[in-house]
């Protein structure tokens, strides 16, 4: 009896390894690569978008020399990543709570981008601003990209809605106030016109930026966090006090007129 029983487990234990054996046969595994072999399009592909190949690699040596500065930043500013949050043209972003930043006053942007990895600024979205900008990798790169940006200019005016308040305010006429012209008069009565500029494009300070068509979602979320001390950097200790007066459905307001700018480029 204990013998047939020792024969049986044998067997049984036979039938066990041999399927397992085929199912080891059937499951191919492949070997991580090597840091050092790993193709750099395998890393970059998900985050950086090329220039046109005619664009990036000139037909000959003569076109090679007649590459301008500015496309050359430009194509920084495609390498380094920036296109992925913010557009090809820098006034695309392709999410609402990322900012416009084409025509953008070049030392506001420096600022940011120092304040972004050093950790200076880390409200918000500003974890993953500060791993996206590792690519950048010195003083110099941030200047250049920050240059193209600012050389991006877009000449904003305001709306026909928004002049009626000018109108308004100038002649003091009793008439009835649209809208849009209730929130530029709201944007002035907070004094943001003060540092941003009646237009909300012509701020007093190359460090201040503008604001005038910027993404709406964008400028809520900024002027909340100063507003409640969470973004401290650069001039935010300032920009705090003013908005301390702006409830948070001014802000709303605020935000809608200035997205609502009109651009002319």
């Amino acid at each position: 009896m204990v013998k047939t029983k020792w024969m049986v487990a044998s067997i049984y234990l036979a039938i066990v390894s041999l399927n397992n054996r085929v199912v080891a046969d059937e499951i191919v595994f492949q070997e991580p690569k090597p840091d050092s072999v790993v193709e750099e399009s395998e890393i970059t592909q998900p985050l950086y978008t090329s220039l046109p190949a005619d664009e990036v690699q000139p037909q000959n040596q003569s076109q090679a020399d007649e590459v301008q500065p500015q496309n050359q930043a430009q194509q920084l500013y495609q390498l380094k990543g920036c296109n992925a949050c913010h557009g090809l043209d820098a006034k695309t972003p392709t999410q609402p709570l990322y900012p416009k930043l084409a025509g953008q006053n070049q030392e506001y942007i420096i600022a940011q981008l120092r304040d972004f990895k050093s950790g200076a600024r880390h409200n918000g979205l500003s974890v993953v601003m500060r791993g996206a900008l590792s690519p950048i990798k010195n003083d110099d790169e941030i200047k250049t990209i920050a240059e193209w940006l600012a050389s991006l200019t877009i000449e904003v005016d305001i709306t026909e809605k928004a002049k009626e308040a000018e109108l308004y305010k100038s002649k003091n006429f009793e008439v009835d106030i649209t809208e849009k012209a209730k929130e530029a008069e709201l944007y002035k009565s907070k004094n943001c016109h003060a540092c941003h500029g009646e237009k909300a494009n012509t701020p007093i300070l190359p460090n201040y930026p503008k604001l005038a068509g910027q993404n709406y979602k964008y400028l809520i979320a900024q002027m909340k966090d100063i507003k409640r001390g969470i973004r401290k950097n650069g001039n935010s200790v300032v920009m705090k006090g003013i908005m301390y007066s702006v409830s948070d459905k001014e802000i709303t307001v605020i935000a809608q007129w200035l997205e609502s700018l009109d651009k002319k480029e």
